[in-house]
């Protein structure tokens, strides 16, 4: 088909370029099935297994490094947000739950008033000096503080008693109740037991009453965290009393509850006038038999001082519910001194089984008769540990 020196040229270059297209394929990928076998066979390009020989099948691997990175970044991002969305969510909440269950007990005690001694006849703590700068937060459950708000004068107030007046004064021949007074079961059906159970802020009229007695000057809770309570009980003849009270305002609601419950279920409790109707002589009426709450003085037989000066304790027919000091060689007050035994049943005594005890406990009250020395049996309080 060539001849001469062109022709044979022709055809050496013709068989390198095979040759050297066949040394390529020798080490190349397309010599090699899907399987891994060699491919047998042809070299030539033009081959049929040249052609349709394939690249081997390999599974292509995903990395997980980006995704593991965008986890911390995203726990970062995360706690920002909490910080700072989270903080306002709970402060709000909080907000609206302290107002609306438990407002703190605003306490002020200046560091520079001196410890006292509470005689029988009621004596009256002295007043902090002027020189004093730095109060004292502290009150027996821990509650904040905002000197500001101690003050002396009371803002003028619409007591709720002068709506039961009104109601007297609509209904023609109702009658105005007054505390002390005994109710009859129909007059207290048509007053309405809601109109006789209720609590207002201190009025210019109340604060006259208790101004220098049982709201003594260097009183540590100002007088707009106090609050009037009327009540109805059961005195121990079975009739149907009004009573009043004052108490912090942290416990007037759960105060108005219980002492609701305990007319609802006629718990005999002979008297609940305030302490001032005694000059504030805790002694006096504890004799007396007397039921209150609020008295700005120390604990007896102490210079401390007492929860009732914070308007967070209640003692409850103290003449049977003694209180018993010096490991059982006292007793508050005098006359209940055959009561202490609590070994012995008699009425109005106040045990475990008592419904005062229950009702008092399961709202948070403290029973002073749990403490271990020093028992106060009359005793009901916020505060978690012992006055002494």
């Amino acid at each position: 088909m060539y001849s001469g020196a062109s022709g044979y040229r022709r055809r050496r270059r013709r068989s390198n370029r095979y040759r050297r297209a066949g040394n390529m394929r020798r080490y190349s990928h397309y010599d090699r099935n899907r399987s891994g076998s060699a491919i047998s066979g042809s070299r030539r390009p033009g081959s049929v297994r040249y052609r349709t020989a394939k690249k081997p099948y390999r599974r292509k691997r995903v990395s997980l490094t980006p995704f593991f990175m965008m986890i911390p970044l995203a726990a970062l991002i995360l706690g920002l947000t909490t910080g700072i969305f989270g903080g306002h969510y709970k402060k709000a909440v909080y907000e609206t739950e302290t107002a609306a269950v438990m407002q703190p007990i605003r306490i002020v005690i200046d560091q520079s008033v001196t410890p006292f001694d509470r005689s029988p006849s009621g004596t009256r703590p002295a007043a902090p000096t002027e020189s004093s700068t730095e109060p004292l937060t502290e009150t027996e459950n821990g509650a904040a503080v905002n000197p500001e708000e101690t003050t002396d004068a009371p803002p003028p107030e619409t007591s709720a008693e002068e709506t039961t007046e009104a109601l007297a004064e609509s209904e023609p021949g109702l009658p105005t109740v007054s505390v002390g007074d005994v109710l009859s079961d129909e007059l207290v059906e048509r007053i309405g037991e809601d109109n006789l159970f209720w609590q207002s802020k201190i009025t210019e009229n109340t604060y006259a009453r208790i101004n220098g007695k049982s709201y003594g000057s260097g009183c540590p809770v100002p007088v707009s965290s106090l609050r009037y309570l009327r009540v109805l009980h059961y005195d121990f003849d079975g009739n149907i009393r009004v009573g009043e009270l004052i108490c912090n305002q942290s416990i007037s609601s759960d105060l108005l509850s219980i002492f609701h419950q305990l007319y609802s279920a006629k718990y005999p409790i002979e008297k609940i006038v305030l302490v001032d109707e005694y000059n504030a002589d805790d002694d006096a009426s504890s004799s007396d038999n007397n039921t209150s709450c609020f008295n700005y003085r120390t604990v007896a037989g102490s210079s401390s001082l007492s929860l009732h000066a914070l308007g967070v304790a209640i003692d409850i027919n103290p003449l049977y519910n003694p209180y018993v000091t010096n490991g059982g060689a006292g007793c508050a007050p005098e006359n209940g001194r055959v009561y202490m035994d609590r070994s012995r049943n008699f009425d109005y005594k106040i045990d475990e089984n008592d419904l005062c005890y229950r009702l008092f406990t399961e709202a948070g009250f403290t029973w002073g008769g749990s403490w271990e020395s020093n028992p106060d049996y009359m005793h009901f309080s916020r505060g978690s540990k012992p006055e002494t």
